[in-house]
């Protein structure tokens, strides 16, 4: 996490597994999009996540969890108890005015 947003990284072995998965499902397929969806899927370990571009918040303290989403893309962050309110705080600040916060 950083100023301008959230990198979101798999763990080596989830990757692996993944990456796994997808040459399962690439193997099995008979259609070129299917096989370019298990292509991209294989290559894909880390997303980022602008704050800017947030269109609402959704605060789940008992889950440690805050979403974070947009129109077509939805990101959660995990948080410890100790460090939750600092995230938390971190994240609004930066998120733009116009932003729904929710909390549930």
């Amino acid at each position: 996490m950083n100023e301008e947003g959230v990198i979101h990284r798999q763990m080596p072995s989830q990757f692996t597994q993944a990456e796994a998965l997808s040459a399962i499902e690439f193997l099995g397929t008979h259609t070129p999009t299917a096989a370019g969806t298990s292509i991209l899927a294989a290559s894909k370990n880390e997303s980022s996540v602008s704050f800017s571009r947030r269109k609402s918040v959704k605060v789940l303290r008992r889950l440690h969890t805050i979403k974070l989403n947009e129109l077509l893309e939805h990101s959660q962050v995990y948080v410890d108890e100790e460090g939750f309110d600092f995230v938390l705080d971190y994240i609004l600040k930066r998120v733009p005015k116009e932003t729904k916060i929710r909390k549930g």
